[in-house]
This record gives structure tokens, C-alpha cells and sequence, in this order.
């Protein structure tokens, strides 16, 4: 964190409505960000209307490499008032490269209940996800969940639905394997 600007000052010209400090307290955040100040920038995110601004947000979220924000953007994307940015959410989830592995039954849950396009990111994040790291339970949690919701998903998804059965199997028989 830069010494000379406090959170506070951050927080204080993030929602300035001024273009040039929003981008620099912006550049700021994605120097020498924390999970708090993540926050804001979700929360910026969802009513910001600038374009710049919002690629500017976006370009933080599909980069960054702190693990402490997971459960940031987690908790934003279980929240409805965040529901236009959920697209947004999802990709950055695959594009950071961060682990979301314990939150495969959420990306399950979005896939079964979104349009096709969100539920397609959904797919992504877990099918980017790293074996070993998914805990077996919520694996079978979310295999169980998406097998019995199966006859009730959208024509549009079926294909990509059977997929993600076949990739949870998968990942089912690889965990059984290797114990």
C-alpha cells in the first residue's frame, strides 16, 4: 500500500465520480490491492457507467493474484444486487487463475439456474478447476445436485449439461483412484 494514501483516501476518490482519480486510486488498488479494497471495486463495478472505468475494473479482476479475494467475489456472485455483473464475475473466476476449487457446488448451482451464456462460464470455471484440489464431498454434492436437476435443464444447455456430468464423473473416478 502506497504509505502516503490511506484506504479511506482510496475509498474517497473511488466513488469521486471524477474519471482521473477513479483510474488512479484504480492503478493504486491493482499495485498493492488487498481483499478489502476488492470490495470496493465490486461494488464500484456493479454502478459504474464509464467505460474506461469499468474496463479498468474488469482489467483488475481477470488479473489479480491475491487468494484473499476468492471469497470476495464468491460472496458478490451468491448476491443478486451484483446479478449484472455475474458474466463478469464468472470469467475473471477462470481468467485469474486463482482457486476456486471449494466453490464448485456455487459455479454448479449458477450453471443449473442461468442462461446459457453465464451457465457456459460456470462450466468453465470447473472445468478449469484443479482435481486434487476439490473436495471430494462437495464434488459429489455437486454431481448429485446437477444429475437430478438434468430433466429440467434448458434445451439450449443439455449439451454442455451432459458434459459437465461426464467431467464430474470423471473427477468422481479419478478421486476414488487415487486413494
Amino acid at each position: 500500500m502506497n504509505p502516503i494514501i490511506t484506504k479511506k483516501e482510496i475509498t474517497t476518490a473511488i466513488f469521486s465520480q471524477k474519471e482521473n482519480k477513479v483510474l488512479k486510486a484504480l492503478d493504486i488498488i491493482k499495485k498493492n490491492g488487498d481483499a478489502e479494497l476488492f470490495n470496493i471495486i465490486l461494488e464500484l463495478l456493479n454502478i459504474e457507467e464509464n467505460e474506461k472505468i469499468r474496463d479498468k475494473i474488469i482489467d483488475i479482476i481477470n488479473n489479480v493474484k491475491l487468494q484473499d479475494v476468492v471469497p470476495v467475489i464468491i460472496s458478490a456472485i451468491k448476491e443478486i444486487r451484483f446479478s449484472k455483473s455475474l458474466y463478469i464475475l464468472l470469467t475473471s473466476c477462470w481468467m485469474s487463475g486463482l482457486e476456486y476449487e471449494k466453490y464448485i457446488d456455487v459455479f454448479t448451482d449458477i450453471f443449473i439456474i442461468s442462461d446459457f451464456l453465464t451457465a457456459f462460464e460456470a462450466f468453465t470455471v470447473i472445468e478449469n478447476m484443479d482435481n486434487e484440489k476439490i473436495p471430494s464431498d462437495i464434488l459429489e454434492k455437486s454431481y448429485k445436485k446437477l444429475s437430478s436437476e438434468k430433466e429440467n435443464i434448458e434445451n439450449d444447455k443439455k449439451r454442455i449439461s451432459d458434459e459437465l456430468i461426464n467431467i464430474f464423473e470423471d473427477l468422481i473416478k479419478s478421486k476414488k483412484f487415487d486413494k
